[in-house]
């Protein structure tokens, strides 16, 4: 996988007193972090999350998963908050969210209540405590930026602890658990947004599913395509539509992505049309 990490990113770091010099050395970028965006391997991704989970308090934390801080750093908030309400916000941003970094978002929806978990994409690599507060802490300041209302969710369970200043802003009972969970009431998240806007969602998601196909695109892309295949044969069910719609693109750009993964256009059909 691709990744892309703003350089206001390291900056919005240094204005909450991280210092910058104790990360580690392949991610140290000294004058460069005036670069627009930095490119990162999923193992330096986690290299970074793994060192800001050393390096941050957790009131720095916090300070990095309020959404005015970081919204214009990471695209798929703006079409989460686009949305028209909180369920719908939290569907695009989990449809879009491996544009900024190779973290999964499970969405499980009861009668009554909405779970949401995280994990890391790849088998082997557990998510640090700094990731699972950071996006769980982000995605209740979403429902709460996007209904201007003080939403609490219902229990957040995590295989960690944290400090009074983190159960303090949840505002609900925090559980330790052995995966991670913040679950909310679905009656909150069917709240309108006070933000929604169907104009800049339809500008948005067109070139959101662009950056999506580039960031998955390369071995991990086919990888992913091979172990949908795999899963969808047996059913006898399955189309070059049926895998685009699973990874949040079209059918064009699907083939389009592999063309340029392969070079060779009869390798493509031979994957999709096992």
């Amino acid at each position: 996988m691709k990744l892309s990490v703003s350089g206001q990113y390291f900056q919005f770091l240094k204005s909450i007193d991280v210092d910058l010099d104790q990360l580690p050395e392949s991610l140290r970028y000294q004058e460069d972090y005036q670069k627009e965006e930095f490119a990162l391997s999923t193992l330096d991704y986690f290299h970074l999350l793994t060192a800001l989970d050393e390096l941050l308090t957790d009131e720095q934390i916090l300070e990095m998963s309020r959404l005015k801080n970081i919204q214009m750093m990471m695209p798929p908030f703006f079409a989460a908050l686009s949305s028209k309400n909180g369920l719908m916000a939290i569907k695009h941003f989990a449809k879009f969210k491996r544009i900024t970094g190779p973290i999964i978002v499970d969405i499980e929806t009861f009668d009554d209540l909405v779970r949401v978990s995280y994990r890391y994409d790849y088998t082997g690599l557990e998510l640090p405590r700094f990731a699972v507060l950071n996006e769980q802490h982000l995605i209740l300041d979403m429902i709460r930026t996007g209904t201007g209302e003080a939403i609490k969710p219902v229990r957040i369970g995590v295989p960690f602890e944290y400090g009074q200043e983190a159960l303090e802003s949840f505002g609900c009972h925090v559980e330790y658990t052995e995966g991670n969970e913040i679950i909310f009431n679905k009656a909150d998240l069917e709240r309108p947004f006070i933000t929604a806007n169907n104009i800049m969602l339809d500008y948005l998601e067109p070139q959101l599913k662009e950056r999506l196909a580039e960031a998955i695109s390369g071995e991990s892309f086919t990888g992913v395509v091979q172990q949908m295949l795999y899963k969808a044969i047996p059913s006898g069910e399955f189309s070059v539509e049926d895998i685009a719609v699973a990874l949040g693109i079209s059918s064009r750009t699907l083939q389009r992505t592999l063309r340029r993964v392969f070079y060779c256009p009869t390798k493509v059909q031979t994957i999709l049309s096992v």
